[in-house]
């Protein structure tokens, strides 16, 4: 185990006159054998290196038990434990005992160098299965720009590159065992198609840009989530939108202002409404199982949205932000205060 501790000082975090993390380290070990005791072996000795294991540098010799080694100014890297014949030794050539990451590397997967350093079609690396559908695709994918525009056999789209540069080979090896799921894709993969709202969905608009809607004291206001298309950078894309709008209409009113917002789902998953940032009835919140049920497919759901506060802010889904919000749900409300003064001086 390596205890990370902190060097003294007047400040919770200590760092390098260049800004790197400075740790205090004390090592324990258990379960290893006396040195002495191990044929060929003069003592145990720890180690630090980056994540691609250089450069590193010699941090001491350990002994079972606990040991105070050197600091390690690094901010992610490896601690090594190694059998050395020479316990002087400045370069690390005895056999490994242990590793072990920093917290700060534990967010990259523990074969970050087994995907950056890939593997050539047709190889096979232990633990991992021979290169399966679209591999040799992919594989070409990064070597050609114009195949990774190019669908594999499940339907996903391969990144576009730039011209000479290639993905992580391993990466290239991946493929979700599903195929995309796309606005309306569940019509389209008959798993929900026929007549409900998913076969409804089927049919996408044509998206337009959002458009400024002034709302007075008690108006009411038809918000419906859609299906749209759009055309960016000369391909066609299926999205969300409100009113068939990217963004979602920008709703104008003056504070103090109290509307009801009639809200229509026509799209293919439950969602709801979130306005984010006012002060409202809990209840108008949003905010699914919590505040409110989500608004099926097909539904209506009735929203008193009251805007106390000046200020810009927005709406938005919260069910499966990653694809309804990244989808297009989303649009702005702009609260002004008649007085004129609510805003500071701006040059």
């Amino acid at each position: 185990m390596v205890e990370l501790g902190r060097p003294l000082g007047p400040f919770s975090v200590s760092v390098t006159r260049d800004g790197h993390h400075r740790y205090a380290p004390e090592l324990t070990l258990s379960g290893v054998p006396p040195a002495e005791t191990v044929e060929g072996v003069e003592g145990y000795v720890a180690w630090v290196a980056a994540p691609t294991l250089f450069p590193e540098y010699r941090l001491g010799t350990v002994h079972p038990g606990t040991t105070r080694v050197a600091d390690i100014t690094m901010d992610k890297f490896l601690v090594i434990v190694s059998a050395e014949p020479d316990t002087m030794a400045t370069e690390r050539r005895g056999r490994i005992l242990f590793r072990a990451d920093s917290p700060s590397s534990r967010m990259q997967p523990a074969d970050v160098i087994e995907f950056a350093l890939g593997a050539m079609p047709g190889a096979l690396v232990p633990g991992r299965p021979p290169p399966g559908d679209g591999m040799e695709e992919g594989m070409a994918g990064t070597m050609d720009h114009g195949a990774m525009m190019a669908r594999d056999s499940t339907g996903w789209v391969l990144p576009p590159m730039p011209r000479g540069l290639g993905m992580l080979p391993r990466m290239m090896e991946l493929r979700p065992q599903v195929r995309p799921l796309m606005p309306g894709g569940l019509a389209d993969a008959g798993g929900g198609g026929g007549e409900g709202m998913a076969g409804r969905a089927r049919v996408a608009l044509p998206a337009r840009p959002h458009e400024i809607v002034r709302l007075d004291d008690g108006d009411v206001f038809a918000l419906e989530a859609t299906v749209v298309e759009r055309e960016i950078d000369g391909h066609r894309v299926r999205m969300y939108a409100y009113n068939g709008q990217y963004p979602g209409p920008l709703l104008w009113v003056e504070r103090g202002s109290t509307v009801t917002v009639r809200f229509t789902n026509k799209i293919d998953h439950p969602t709801t409404v979130h306005w984010h940032g006012l002060r409202l009835d809990n209840r108008f919140d949003g905010i699914p199982f919590v505040t409110q049920d989500p608004v099926e497919p097909g539904e209506t759901f009735v929203y008193q949205v009251h805007f106390p506060d000046p200020g810009l802010y927005w709406y938005h889904p919260h069910m499966r932000e990653d694809i309804q919000q990244d989808g297009g749900l989303y649009g702005n409300m702009m609260v002004r205060d008649g007085g004129g003064d609510a805003f500071g001086p701006a040059h």
